[in-house]
């Protein structure tokens, strides 16, 4: 709809808006592949990924040039892979063997499961008031998201701290 009808590119516009969404994912794999997996950094990623998605989502809803809709496309592409590559690394790292399964299995049932419910949130806003808007809302929702996470690095830090910190009984 919006390569379509808000930025009149058609088809071919869409196919190149996906593309610049899947090039910015690549990118920011290479780049965290380079990057330390220690978990300072590991929380400095989950939150730029977080802003970095919010910030282009919002771009990309007002943005009525194809040229500025690409660019948001692939910051977003950039900040969805940095910000779930980085929660995945970090619950494989940090969750205790014994529990790590049931941990990843409820953090892929939330994150896969909760997928069709938003889905359906932003096709009424979308229908009912419009796409714009529908996508400025999920803006909104990830940037409290990452106001939310900002509040908690404290104590994700306490607890990464507390697991690399070797048992006085080992």
């Amino acid at each position: 709809m919006f390569a379509r009808d808000l930025l009149h590119s058609g088809a071919r516009g869409y196919g190149f808006l996906m593309a610049a969404q899947g090039f910015g994912a690549v990118v920011s794999a290479i780049v965290m592949n380079s990057r330390s997996g220690e978990a300072r950094v590991l929380r400095q990623n989950l939150v730029i990924g977080l802003f970095l998605l919010a910030a282009a989502i919002l771009v990309f809803g007002v943005s009525r040039w194809m040229a500025l809709s690409l660019l948001a496309q692939a910051l977003i592409g950039a900040g969805l892979i940095n910000h779930m590559v980085t929660t995945n690394t970090m619950l494989q790292m940090f969750v205790a063997d014994q529990l790590r399964g049931r941990v990843m299995s409820i953090y892929t049932l939330s994150f896969i499961g909760t997928a069709p419910l938003g889905s359906l949130g932003v096709g009424f806003v979308g229908e009912h008031l419009s796409p714009r808007i529908a996508v400025v809302c999920c803006s909104l929702f990830a940037l409290g998201c990452a106001f939310f996470l900002i509040s908690k690095l404290k104590l994700i830090a306490e607890a990464q701290a507390g697991l690399e910190t070797p048992s006085l009984a080992s």
